[in-house]
């Protein structure tokens, strides 16, 4: 395997490339966990984030990338000013215009910030570096067993929704050192041809999830996901607002407990409601249900709120893009709202053909 950094792997950026044929299924790099960065996903800087609280995940990556700064592998990584931006970049709200994203970005800014103070006094490292560290560690990291993982080398491989690669996790009980997980970068059933850039897959994440944290927006994402409430009780209010639902504000704090309940009976992951590209999901129905609604109708007109609430629609982020010179930042974040308007179109249009009357 070799690292291009000539600009002509996926986002311009560098990536790994097969030196020779590689055949079907065949080892390309394997990393140990003992040569691996890792952080226990859940842990947070704590209210204030003072110094004895554990850093959330994010900062404890960043903080042991820069123990690796001198490394070549270090070296390799993109530079202060290149690379994903963290969170999206310095955007507006006005540019990223999808509200549950933007409420995302903050919040997890917030926690980030919270911890910086005492980071950076451990690691030696200004804001501004540990914030380009843990983009990086957003973009480089996967899950494992309750652990975000960076695995130096196979974190140079790029993403696809179709790869030519995959990782998998193997247990070595060959080395000295007692038996220890080793995580495998191997070809996929077709082999790689010599030059090929090797592809792996991130997951079938959403448009917000490859926005925020790695960095990129895929076009016409199979996984793209919407999420039209934060939660029961921002449900019900909507439905209030709307009048598709009346009753007293106690009355509504209830339900919006209920259906928390409900969608825990149902195993449902809690949180948000969303529409997703194959329909609407299944916490939404299960909400709608015990509310009485009808979750097309309140399905479109959610859709529809937020597509007029948009200070651009779509032929304009269409127009803004083809323009260019909007700066990367922007740029991203214009493409990941036209992604997530596409959907919202296209949920309209399904339930105008569905619903006499066209609700929609």
């Amino acid at each position: 395997m070799a690292l291009d950094a000539s600009g002509r792997c996926r986002g311009g950026g560098a990536g790994l490339v097969a030196s020779r044929r590689c055949a079907p299924g065949e080892l390309l790099l394997g990393v140990p966990l003992s040569h691996c960065l890792a952080a226990r996903r859940g842990e947070g800087g704590g209210e204030g984030g003072g110094a004895e609280a554990a850093p959330p995940w994010n900062l404890a990556l960043a903080e042991g990338l820069a123990t690796r700064a001198g490394t070549d592998w270090g070296r390799a990584l993109p530079s202060v000013g290149a690379g994903p931006s963290f969170m999206g970049g310095a955007v507006a709200q006005a540019d990223v215009q999808m509200p549950a994203a933007w409420a995302e970005k903050e919040a997890l800014e917030a926690d980030f910030t919270a911890g910086c103070a005492a980071a950076a006094a451990r690691s030696g490292c200004t804001t501004g570096e540990l914030k380009h560290a843990a983009a990086l560690a957003h973009s480089r990291a996967f899950r494992h067993q309750g652990f975000q993982v960076i695995a130096p080398g196979i974190d140079f491989a790029n993403h696809d929704f179709a790869p030519n690669c995959a990782v998998r996790t193997e247990l070595d009980e060959a080395g000295g050192r007692g038996p220890q997980t080793v995580f495998e970068l191997r070809a996929g059933k077709e082999g790689l041809e010599e030059g090929e850039e090797v592809t792996i897959s991130y997951g079938p994440w959403c448009s917000e999830v490859m926005y925020l944290y790695y960095g990129f927006v895929v076009p016409g994402n199979p996984h793209e996901a919407v999420a039209l409430f934060e939660g029961a009780e921002d449900f019900v209010n909507f439905l209030a607002r709307e009048r598709l639902w009346e009753g007293s504000p106690a009355v509504k704090k209830n339900l919006a407990l209920v259906v928390e309940d409900r969608l825990h009976e149902a195993q449902v992951p809690g949180g948000r409601l969303q529409v997703l590209r194959g329909g609407i999901d299944e916490g939404f129905l299960v909400a709608s249900e015990v509310l009485g609604v009808d979750p097309l109708v309140a399905c479109a007109r959610r859709a529809r709120e937020l597509l007029e609430a948009a200070p651009t629609n779509l032929e304009q982020d269409a127009e803004l893009l083809e323009l260019g010179g909007l700066g990367h930042d922007v740029e991203t974040a214009v493409r990941f709202r036209l992604e997530q308007k596409v959907l919202l179109a296209e949920t309209l249009f399904a339930i105008d053909e569905i619903v006499p009357g066209g609700v929609a």
